[in-house]
């Protein structure tokens, strides 16, 4: 209907005053500084894409590009890459907006005997939930990264043309300007 973005304009403020009144001006930013962090998610799937890419391209030649196919590939494995790095604090930040303590997973896993049984059931909670944000974030990489190595070969065929036009049309007017 016509008012469902005032309603849900009206429910986001009662849940902003809510949690304003509850935990005061920190608690509505909670979970900021793990967002901080996430911004290196990109910044790793790029980097290493860039590079992977870089090394590729300087073996095949000076005008090779990546397929549609190798720039699926590729981005698939650098998003996989950065999100198994910061899949983590993605988790712990789910957690810590859903209002469930970070340290409750901790404090369950104290009675265990075994440091290693200990630390590898930590690994454990910290990357439950992995596997729907690898499908999710991979895909999503892959054909963004496909689609931008076409874009970008597009772009740059359209960029050559422009220079080979207005070179002529310089030679045109420096050969028209001296007769």
């Amino acid at each position: 209907t016509g008012t469902t973005p005032l309603d849900m304009a009206s429910t986001k403020l009662q849940v902003l005053w809510r949690t304003f009144q509850q935990h005061g001006l920190p608690g509505l930013y909670d979970g900021y500084g793990y967002n901080l962090a996430l911004c290196t998610n990109p910044a790793i799937s790029n980097t290493l894409f860039d590079q992977i890419k870089g090394i590729i391209l300087q073996r095949q030649g000076p005008s090779a590009t990546l397929s549609s196919f190798h720039a699926f590939v590729l981005g698939a494995f650098t998003k996989s890459v950065a999100i198994l790095v910061t899949y983590p604090l993605t988790f712990l930040k789910t957690l810590l907006q859903a209002g469930r303590e970070t340290t409750s997973s901790r404090d369950s896993l104290e009675s265990e005997p075994s440091d290693k049984r200990r630390r590898f059931k930590t690994l454990a909670v910290l990357y439950s939930g992995l596997g729907a944000q690898l499908l999710k974030g991979v895909l999503q990489a892959a054909l963004l990264y496909m689609a931008k190595e076409r874009i970008e070969v597009g772009a740059s065929g359209v960029v050559r043309l422009l220079v080979k036009l207005l070179r002529v049309r310089s030679t045109r007017a420096s050969i028209a300007g001296s007769t």
